[in-house]
């Protein structure tokens, strides 16, 4: 609709002009917001336990802090990590260990949103939505393990 052969290019009528800029600005807000979501995300299974022998979070972490506020546990060994490009639309699988997977879908609800499934030996323990943030995690409780708790942590990276 920008190019009209009857006329040349210095010819065309104001209203082509303004349809011609307004759709040059929606393919560029578009792309912008995309490169916005552009962003990895970690997923790390950890295990909480007061009688590990390996802690893999250091003493003065942020994470450490949070973990022992909602959990209570002094030691937290890391089982697992899997990473994911939320570049792409189509739906991921990570797997942080053998037995836990999350399956990431872009949400059709909300703007730079994914739904999420855990799941364990092939069956789905719970569902839900979350924006990605780099330097927010969300920290999933999982079942109990031993004498302490599996904990997913999902954690928005910049690449």
């Amino acid at each position: 609709m920008c190019y009209n052969p009857r006329y040349k290019f210095s010819q065309l009528a104001t209203k082509d002009h303004a349809l011609c800029l307004t759709v040059l600005a929606l393919i560029l807000g578009y792309a912008l917001s995309f490169a916005e979501t552009a962003i990895k995300l970690d997923a790390t299974l950890y295990h909480g336990q007061d009688d590990l022998t390996v802690d893999h979070l250091e003493e003065k972490t942020k994470l450490k802090k949070k973990l022992t506020r909602l959990f209570g546990y002094e030691k937290y060994q890391k089982l697992g990590y899997s990473q994911a490009d939320l570049k792409s639309a189509m739906p991921q699988k990570l797997k942080p260990s053998k037995k836990f997977y999350l399956n990431l879908m872009h949400s059709d609800k909300r703007k730079n949103a994914y739904k999420f499934e855990v799941v364990h030996e092939e069956r789905r323990l719970f569902q839900g939505e979350f924006v990605p943030k780099t330097n927010l995690p969300l920290i999933i409780r999982g079942p109990q393990f031993g004498q302490g708790v599996l904990i997913l942590v999902l954690q928005g990276i910049e690449p």
